[in-house]
């Protein structure tokens, strides 16, 4: 008897197809109904495998209803879900550098399942990466990356390699398949994602339903798992402390004439880690107190901080933040509310 587990493993254990064997729509529809239902499921399994197990669930309540089940993403064409990584892409573009990337972070806690608990950039192939690289700096443990590499490879089509754009295929058809085969829980990932926190943003609305709620989709909906991004989390203010010095502690790369990183040279901190190609002198690096928060004893107090004993900007503030201020503040005695 097949088991949900066993579905997953034997498709994992497959080999990963070659520039021909990947499918595309006209390769399918020539082969007819039959091969094109059977191709699609193939890079579609996981998604078909969620939907699937969710439906034979024993207990009846656990079952979605029809309307979920129709809405369920393994319907959507390829050049919806392209579009949808693209738009989630840009919506999530900015969001290390935003006060507080707790966002981002419930990203990236889908990195692990999505991106097959190891750095994306070993398992595209070397020619894509080789020339992505030369465009852009990429955090290769981030899923929040992988993505935006996804979104500028489509962006600008035309600029990539004829090697590249063989290997790719069209948009959006083989550049879905591409990236589908490769990391098959990437598309559900991101999908669980934008359905838990952000199906009512303005940009991504349109992908999800009014009238079904997250209880209605529950048994489709993965739940956040573990980053695979290096430390676990981007900083900001609402990291905790042992996150931050985890940060800190990384052993952030040295490379003696190439050019300082501007971040880590402003904040002692790089978001990129390892992967970063810039170079970080160790006189840059800052220590942090038991709140997570950066000392710099040459720099002013940071005043909110003084007065709340907290930072709204985190190991990026660029004030000190003594240790004998990490006390609890006393409370101000605040008015009797007016009876009337």
């Amino acid at each position: 008897e097949a088991t949900a587990e066993g579905t997953e493993g034997l498709a994992e254990t497959r080999e990963r197809p070659s520039e021909q064997q990947r499918p595309t729509r006209s390769s399918l529809e020539a082969k007819g109904p039959f091969f094109r239902v059977q191709e699609v499921a193939y890079v579609s399994w996981y998604e078909a495998n969620n939907l699937v197990y969710s439906m034979i669930q024993l207990d009846p309540r656990a079952r979605p209803t029809m309307r979920a089940v129709l809405e369920h993403p393994f319907w959507w064409s390829f050049e919806k879900r392209i579009s949808f990584i693209l738009d989630l892409s840009h919506r999530m573009e900015n969001e290390d550098k935003v006060t507080d990337p707790t966002l981002l972070n419930f990203l990236e806690r889908y990195g692990k399942v999505a991106l097959n608990g190891r750095a994306w950039y070993k398992q595209i192939d070397t020619v894509l990466w080789d020339e992505s690289k030369r465009h852009r700096n990429y955090c290769t443990d981030s899923l929040r990356d992988l993505t935006r590499l996804i979104r500028n490879k489509v962006n600008h089509y035309r600029d990539n390699s004829e090697e590249v754009l063989a290997l790719l295929g069209p948009v959006p058809d083989g550049v879905y398949t591409y990236f589908a085969t490769i990391f098959p829980k990437l598309f559900f990932s991101l999908f669980s994602f934008a359905w838990r926190y952000l199906r009512k943003d303005p940009l991504l609305q349109r992908y999800f339903p009014e009238g079904l709620t997250l209880a209605d989709m529950d048994s489709f909906v993965l739940p956040p798992g573990e980053p695979l991004l290096l430390g676990g989390v981007f900083i900001g203010s609402n990291t905790s402390a042992k996150a931050a010095r985890n940060n800190l502690a990384l052993d952030l790369p040295q490379r003696p004439g190439a050019p300082v990183c501007s971040y880590f040279q402003k904040t002692g901190f790089c978001r990129y880690g390892q992967s970063c190609k810039f170079d970080h002198p160790p006189e840059f690096k800052v220590e942090v107190n038991s709140k997570g928060l950066p000392l710099r004893p040459g720099q002013d107090v940071c005043g909110h901080y003084a007065r709340e004993g907290s930072c709204k900007y985190g190991l990026t503030c660029r004030f000190h933040h003594p240790e004998h201020l990490t006390g609890p503040r006393p409370r101000k005695k605040s008015k009797e509310a007016n009876p009337f």
